[in-house]
């Protein structure tokens, strides 16, 4: 009998105690890569603003299907049964925005154009805002994100910069 008291006494500090140190975790986190491309603003703009584009440098969507908004692409279909999309929201000067529908949950993810003090180079930063729960297992699993997300950002980023200079020829 004590040994099973002494066992729930610790699994409520345990949970107490990881509880508390889930509210130092931010509940918003943004994710962000930025990288160097040597060609044109316009470009840059064209390629990413463009969803049909997205397939040849967006990581996870080579064989996802299109969705269309009044007969034009605006996204893809990640998984139609989960109700999982990416789609395009919102284009502005230098910026665009999309959102990953995930079910209940979406995430907001863009790519925004940076200057350089470069000639003939642009710089473009993609980012991801995550709205985390209160959960403390939403949280501890956010300090894994780099490694899930990052990895396929800073990958997304390398082939849009390949593609880019090789397109316009430097």
């Amino acid at each position: 009998m004590k040994f099973l008291k002494l066992a729930l006494l610790s699994f409520i500090v345990f949970s107490l105690l990881i509880t508390a140190i889930s509210f130092f975790i931010p509940s918003k986190i943004r994710l962000s890569k930025v990288v160097e491309i040597n060609c044109a603003d316009s470009l840059l703009m064209k390629e990413i603003s463009n969803p049909e584009n997205w397939k040849n440098w967006l990581p996870g969507i080579e064989t996802a299907h299109y969705n269309y908004d009044n007969g034009k692409v605006n996204g893809y279909i990640l998984n139609e049964s989960k109700q999982q999309f990416l789609l395009l929201k919102i284009v502005r000067t230098n910026e665009v925005v999309s959102k990953f529908e995930l079910g209940k949950k979406s995430i907001i993810s863009g790519w925004k154009i940076i200057p350089v003090n470069k000639t003939n180079a642009t710089g473009i930063q993609w980012y991801m805002n995550f709205e985390l729960g209160w959960l403390p297992w939403e949280k501890f699993i956010s300090l894994f994100y780099e490694n899930i997300y990052g990895t396929q950002m800073q990958n997304g980023l390398g082939k849009l910069k390949l593609l880019l200079e090789t397109n316009s020829g430097n």
